[in-house]
């Protein structure tokens, strides 16, 4: 049950924090992760380039990192 409820918890941690994210970083995130697309497959699919695709990963990363750290 201890288990189940950690992982509601992180789940709902995890959605919260992905609030403070752009739009684009959201959308980076879910195929970077989700749809599991490497940086230059998520680059084709946007029509940008893979070095966009990198620094939105970077600044979401660094933007979530910071917001599940400041719940603690």
């Amino acid at each position: 049950m201890e288990e189940i409820l950690g992982e509601k918890w992180s789940r709902e941690k995890l959605r919260k924090s992905l609030s403070v994210l752009s739009e684009p970083e959201r959308v980076v995130i879910k195929l970077l992760y989700k749809d599991e697309l490497t940086p230059e497959q998520a680059a084709r699919k946007l029509g940008v380039t893979s070095f966009t695709i990198r620094s939105h990963k970077k600044n979401a990363l660094d933007k979530l990192k910071k917001e599940m750290l400041e719940d603690d």
